[in-house]
């Protein structure tokens, strides 16, 4: 059996492997199959060494020669990418009699097996990854050959008459190797590769006085970047929804009982009830229960819950359960067994560091039964935190004391400038400074009750022109985040939810027969010039991105885009507990046009 027969059966051998692991992998793992997911660029360079009639290592002396490549890569499996190569470089060879130099362009594309996942599943953590690749490619090149010891010109092929770039000669090149990719820092990668070049020719080293192909073998060091295209067209709700580099659906070789079981085409109505306190006082913790029945559905069970900022969770750990957190997103798994089950979770949250105010929890959950038809729901539950609230109804009158309200300027991450802030909010009242939650807060004035703070704000937004203020309270000098449940902001609050109902209503009744394609916040509008986006997400860094929209005169931002317009609202409460944006509101837009002014 020829070299070359041996070569091809181990491609075919190869390719057998990789895809007998195929289906057993996919299972193992969620892998993100989008196209626009699991790019990566990056470069290399490295030595070159030629084999044939004038090797590399021939005659009295070394002369290897060098390359750099170019990459572009997609990962299409768990187990597979695509690579597409751009390199140049040359191949330098001798004997006792002669040398050669070829300087070549060559494209390639290559498939990458990983080793690695091949062996132990697919890991998306990993930082270390073996792998082989094989493909096929051209080679434009230019060889020559001279005397050793006249330097006079013997030979050459690819001036000006072959078929490749500048008239090189162009032939087929298939290399095969193996290489290491370590990720150093996040999406950064390290690459060190081999691979061996069967050529088409014998003419590289420019001697074709013996018969046979001639060979290369390029070794490289190279650095890699991993990316996606684009953003991803789902709809986040509050920026918390689970991603698949953070939670991974784990449908893995499950052991059904598939005899009686019941299914979801019969008629099988699986539900999660969730027992979520409505409203907490100053408690260190809290528990949420999870009911989970599967009506008789033998299969699996993925339950997600991504808790607030300032919030920590503890996840049941019991036998048949597999739970993870990660930072604000867990993950319960467990499977179903054939009979009517009611499954109880508990999970504890603990809530002393959390800030007052509104504050959504997301979950949602999947059930998949045997013949792998899935049912589930994604739900936001919302929990407000109140100093003054007591379980038994007992009003905390006592906490009231001492209670300062102010109208907040504004809000940033970083310190601003006195000078600037005098320029920004040219005030004859003292503006203070506070820091919390990670914010520098600015306030003014100092008022006794809500009615008086907010008059002051309308005051300031009718004779200065500023907008998006909002009243916050102190009590005893230290900031509570929001009056939500103080006794002293009820009827103003109440007030204030009023009016924004009634401004809600009527845009609805004024756009009924219109169905809007998505909902957005709007946090802030100017008249006849348009604003600086990056000043807005510096003063606010929200956690949804802010657009911009011109219409009738009027630039209109906006902080996120939502399919769903509870959401949206779930959004806005957010914006206006975190970021004071009490003013900020929910409008409805038709294919990026805004339904109706307001």
């Amino acid at each position: 059996m020829t070299k070359e027969r041996l070569t091809q059966l181990g491609y075919c051998l190869l390719i057998f492997v990789g895809l007998s692991f195929n289906k057993a992998l996919l299972a193992q793992s969620k892998f993100n199959y989008n196209l626009t997911r699991n790019w990566y660029i990056g470069l290399n360079s490295g030595a070159t060494i030629q084999f044939g009639e004038l090797g590399s290592f021939g005659g009295k002396s070394k002369s290897p020669g060098a390359a750099a490549s170019v990459f572009l890569g997609k990962q299409i499996t768990p187990w597979l990418s695509i690579r597409g190569n751009l390199m140049t470089g040359n191949f330098k060879g001798q004997d006792l009699f002669s040398y050669s130099k070829a300087k070549f362009y060559s494209y390639q594309l290559t498939g990458l097996i990983s080793l690695s996942t091949l062996v132990n599943g697919y890991k998306p953590e990993r930082a270390m990854d073996v792998y082989a690749q094989t493909g096929a490619g051209f080679i434009d090149f230019q060889s020559d050959v001279w005397d050793n010891i006249t330097n006079e010109w013997l030979a050459g092929y690819g001036h000006g008459y072959g078929k490749g770039i500048k008239g090189y000669t162009r032939e087929w090149v298939f290399p095969a190797g193996l290489g290491v990719n370590w990720r150093f820092y996040k999406n950064l990668n390290l690459n060190f590769e081999a691979s061996y070049w069967f050529l088409n020719t014998d003419r590289l080293d420019g001697d074709e006085v013996n018969p046979g192909k001639d060979r290369g073998l390029y070794t490289s060091l190279g650095i890699s970047y991993r990316f996606n295209v684009g953003r991803l067209r789902e709809l986040e709700p509050l920026n918390y929804q689970a991603s698949a580099d953070k939670i991974s659906f784990k449908y893995k070789n499950l052991s059904q009982q598939l005899g009686k079981t019941r299914r979801l085409r019969d008629g099988a109505k699986p539900s999660l009830v969730v027992e979520i306190p409505s409203k907490i006082g100053a408690v260190d913790s809290f528990n949420i229960v999870l009911k989970l029945k599967n009506d008789g559905i033998s299969g699996v069970a993925d339950i997600d819950i991504v808790i607030p900022q300032g919030f920590q969770a503890r996840l049941p750990r019991d036998n048949g359960l597999e739970s993870s957190m990660d930072e604000l997103v867990g993950n319960i798994y467990t499977t179903l067994p054939t009979a009517d089950t009611t499954l109880s979770l508990k999970i504890i949250v603990y809530s002393g560091q959390a800030p007052v105010g509104s504050h959504p929890f997301y979950i949602g959950y999947k059930v998949i039964d045997a013949s792998g038809e899935t049912a589930g729901e994604k739900k936001v539950y919302y929990v407000e935190k109140d100093l003054l609230y007591s379980p038994d109804g007992r009003p905390l009158v006592d906490r009231i004391m001492g209670v300062e309200f102010r109208v907040q300027l504004t809000s940033s991450r970083s310190r601003i400038d006195p000078e600037k802030l005098a320029q920004l909010y040219p005030l004859k009242e003292k503006i203070f400074e506070d820091f919390s939650d990670g914010f520098y807060q600015y306030t003014a004035g100092s008022f006794k009750t809500a009615q008086e703070a907010d008059r002051y704000k309308e005051k300031l937004a009718s004779e200065l022109g500023l907008s998006d203020l909002y009243v916050v309270f102190f009590q005893n000098g230290t900031r509570i985040s929001s009056f939500k449940g103080a006794e002293a902001g009820k009827e103003y609050l109440r007030t204030l939810e009023s009016s924004r109902k009634t401004t809600v209503t009527t845009s609805v009744n004024q756009s009924a027969k219109i169905r809007p394609t998505e909902y957005r916040v709007e946090i802030r509008r100017n008249e006849g010039s348009p604003l600086k986006i990056s000043e807005l997400q510096a003063q606010f860094e929200t956690p949804e991105p802010i657009t911009e929209i011109y219409q009738d005169g009027v630039y209109y931002y906006f902080a996120g885009r939502f399919a769903n317009e509870d959401i949206a609202r779930a959004y806005r409460e957010y914006l206006s507990d975190r970021y004071g944006m009490v003013s900020a509101k929910v409008v409805p837009l038709l294919r990026g046009k805004l339904i109706a002014s307001n």
